[in-house]
């Protein structure tokens, strides 16, 4: 016989009085089965401050996992001493929006009887018995609920505005209710009044998942542990971070942490993420749980270890970033501010780097420093074989032929040095405005070096898209040079003879990455100002642009990225034509128009210097050089029409319409530019399209023939300067003649800049030019887009596009 109390924090305490008697614990087995998951029942509360009555609410729950809705309480004003009243709750899959009023696309799942009210700041239970069906809603999923009475008794409460992002509203480990919801003034069905918060408890079941390890016997694998330090005097709720792996994959079996508590009880959880954190630190749903246990702190400077029994294994591959996050219920886990004069990146050994990450001041995904801060804690983890496999294809066989035309270019970012390492990353972007412009080929480069010995080693490595990509990923990159020079010394070009350097096709409107690799820490490059991120461009010619990148400090290649940093150095290049039809685009409208001719520049409209002789040394299987014809027209023009950067206003994004007038040649969209004021940081855009007018399908992306066209990461650049989507990933669409195409534009945080606009400004259009109309369009509030806009936003951005001029 004991006594069992609920302690205020929800956990139940109780004592057991037991004489001459000793309690041996029984110890955990060295092997472990798994088990199946067992149903847990939980509850999320939203709140019972309300005093508004009403008929009813309606209101949207998202599953952060798989949950099992089995019943719910409500906030009424009837007590005890007024009769039981009767209670009707229906459900539907996703949005309420555009059925507040539409009864056949609900279902009754609630009441088999009546309710008795407990009264204002009270639970009022609806037993699980009085529901026909339980509500299973899947991992990410959206379900709506309406919640009515046949009496205006039910009490709600005012919401702040009409927000109804992921951000807003209650939520848990396991679900949320979004902000946003309504109240109902009619019964069953009647008028529904925006921004009401409905209050009450949701009851459920969720797996509860047996976090087993496995033995250890296998002959490939073997136990290690990374531990940066347990001297840090800060503490906070929580802390995030990245690790990256080297060349063989890992398995995390477990974590330990630091805490300066030694009590028995300390809840801690731990969950990660494949990719970064950045951008996800308010984001449950871009989690998995990993961990949900009590352990016992083991005191300032001590470890305090989680159990393998209640952690659960990650596996994570070889040069892949994942992300961790550990939590604690109190403000008691402890982190290290950044030393200036130390690893720049984080903590590293043979096989993974614990990178810098960020403390989390409160609990549940809360708010966090945006300060760079070094994680208390190791890793333990087994090494696997790695499966080395062949290398991927990585330079474009092209759907092109390609042929150089007998111009020879150049482009240079700095020689002012002021830093430097063993290393450096960046980006070149081929554009393709000019006629008869095919790309690129990159011959060889120059870069910039203190030292003026006569063996310096260098290796020049390449893969297409952003380094941002790959930068850890060795497999992803192509050796193009490796051999030894002698440097010429700071403030002077140090090059690599073309004989010795594989040349490189960059496809015009194509990024290729490149890698520039010493043997000593004496390459150069040059610290940027803070205003500029990584990615933004430095430098361009008629033809190319190279963007800032990072710097390589570390020994071993492919580690220690310090960003932003600017590559010192000069890209030596061969302008290339195309020679046959272009690929047909991944997304049409409709019918392909007829495929671009290709030219060969006959004459010198560049000024640029002509090669005596542009093929005379041997490619080496990267670009092929058939017969160039003697004379192509060419019939397209490139350009671009921006609206503005000025901004003024913002939300998640914006809707527009382009226009192709009749009696043109129609334009095909090659890739558009952005606006945000969060310079640095990661943004996932999305790019939506629909054959017609935006102002026929707002009432979700959903429906009404909306196409996505691009979901990628971008990042930010400053206030008033366009932010560029990787066009290596912008699939071209077409706008017929006399046609008009919706877009849909959308961050999935408020971080989109537009303009307002004023309908007695006269203004018929945001741009035009004789080619392509950009209108007026609507904000965007709220991610996913279901249908809220904000009339009269002018959207800030640019437009690539093409048209055919013969």
């Amino acid at each position: 016989i004991f006594d069992i109390r609920e302690k205020q924090d929800g956990y139940i305490e109780f004592a057991l009085e037991l004489e001459d008697q000793t309690i041996t614990p029984t110890m955990s087995p060295t092997q472990y089965s798994t088990s199946s998951p067992t149903l847990e029942s939980r509850e999320l509360l939203t709140t019972f401050t309300g005093d508004i009555k009403s008929h009813g609410n309606m209101f949207e729950v998202k599953a952060i996992q798989e949950v099992d809705v089995t019943s719910i309480d409500v906030h009424t004003s009837l007590t005890l001493g007024d009769s039981a009243f009767q209670l009707e709750i229906y459900t539907k899959k996703g949005t309420f929006l555009g059925f507040e009023n539409d009864s056949s696309s609900w279902t009754k799942i609630c009441c088999r009887s009546t309710v008795m009210g407990m009264g204002p700041m009270s639970r009022s239970p609806v037993l699980e018995a009085m529901f026909y069906s339980n509500v299973l809603i899947a991992k990410g999923e959206i379900q709506s609920f309406y919640v009515t009475s046949k009496n205006a008794d039910l009490l709600y409460t005012p919401s702040g505005g009409p927000s109804r992002n992921d951000h807003e509203g209650s939520w848990n480990y396991d679900l949320r209710v979004l902000g946003g919801g309504v109240g109902v003034m009619g019964y069953p069905f009647g008028t529904a009044v925006a921004d009401r918060e409905w209050n009450g408890v949701i009851h459920y079941n969720v797996n509860k998942v047996s976090f087993l390890s496995s033995s250890l016997s296998n002959s490939d694998e073997y136990q290690n542990m990374i531990t940066p330090t347990f001297t840090g005097e800060n503490t906070a709720y929580g802390f995030m971070f990245d690790i990256v792996t080297k060349d063989s994959p890992i398995t995390i079996k477990t974590l330990s942490f630091h805490t300066d508590l030694i009590q028995p009880d300390i809840r801690v959880f731990v969950w990660y993420k494949r990719g970064t954190h950045v951008g996800h630190e308010q984001m449950p749903e871009s989690w998995e749980l990993l961990s949900d246990t009590i352990v016992r702190g083991e005191r300032y400077l001590h470890r305090t270890p989680i159990p393998p029994e209640f952690f659960k294994d990650v596996k994570v591959n070889a040069n892949e970033r994942v992300a961790l996050y550990i939590s604690l219920t109190t403000p008691n886990l402890r982190y290290s501010n950044v030393s200036p004069s130390g690893n720049k990146s984080g903590s590293e050994n043979e096989n993974l780097i614990i990178m810098h990450g960020k403390s989390v001041l409160s609990t549940s995904f809360g708010l966090n420093s945006n300060q760079k801060k070094e994680w208390n804690g190791s890793i333990q983890y087994m090494v696997h074989e790695a499966n080395i496999g062949p290398a991927p294809l990585l330079l474009p066989a092209g759907n092109n032929d390609v042929s150089l035309s007998g111009l020879t270019g150049g482009v240079t970012t700095s020689y002012a040095g002021g830093n430097g390492g063993r290393g450096a990353m960046f980006d070149v972007f081929a554009k393709g405005e000019m006629p008869g412009f095919g790309g690129i080929v990159v011959t060889s480069i120059d870069f910039h070096t203190d030292s003026t010995s006569d063996d310096i080693g260098v290796r020049v490595y390449t893969c297409q898209g952003s380094f941002m990509n790959h930068a850890y990923d060795s497999k992803a990159w192509k050796l193009v040079a490796d051999t030894k020079v002698t440097g010429r010394g700071p403030f002077k070009k140090t090059g690599i003879v073309e004989s010795v350097f594989d040349q490189v096709y960059i496809p015009a409107e194509q990024v290729q990455a490149f890698y520039v690799s010493l043997d000593r820490p004496n390459l150069l490059y040059s610290d940027v100002p803070e205003t500029v991120v990584v990615r933004k461009v430095w430098s361009q010619s008629e033809d190319v642009e190279v963007t800032v990148g990072a710097g390589l400090g570390y020994s071993m290649e492919f580690t220690g990225l310090q960003e932003p940093r600017l590559w010192n150095g000069s890209i030596r290049y061969s302008v290339a034509d195309i020679v046959t039809t272009a690929p047909t685009p991944r997304f049409t409208r409709g019918p392909t128009p007829p495929p671009f001719s290709a030219v060969v520049v006959t004459s010198n409209p560049t000024g640029r210097t002509p090669t005596a002789s542009p093929t005379s040394r041997p490619t080496k299987a990267v670009i092929v050089t058939p017969t160039v014809p003697s004379q192509i027209t060419w019939p397209v023009v490139y350009r671009s029409l921006a609206t503005t950067f000025a901004g003024g206003n913002g939300s998640f994004g914006n809707l527009f319409n382009l226009i192709a007038p009749s009696g043109k040649g129609g334009i095909t969209v090659t890739n558009l530019d952005l606006h945000t004021d969060h310079p640095g940081k990661d943004l996932q855009v999305e790019v939506w399209t629909r054959n017609g007018p935006f102002e026929e399908g707002t009432q979700s992306v959903q429906c009404c023939g909306w196409t996505l066209l691009v979901r990628t990461t971008v990042v930010g650049v400053a206030r008033h300067e366009p932010t560029s989507i990787p066009s290596n990933e912008f699939p071209p669409v077409n706008v017929q003649p006399g046609e008009t195409r919706g877009f849909l534009v959308t961050f999935d945080t408020d971080d989109m800049r537009y303009t307002n606009y004023e309908e007695n400004e006269d203004l018929q259009y945001a741009a035009n030019d004789d080619l392509v109309q950009i209108t007026v369009g609507a904000g965007v509030s709220e991610y996913p887009f279901r249908g809220r806009i904000v009339p009269n936003r002018m959207w800030n951005g640019r437009v690539f596009y093409r048209s055919p001029i013969g």
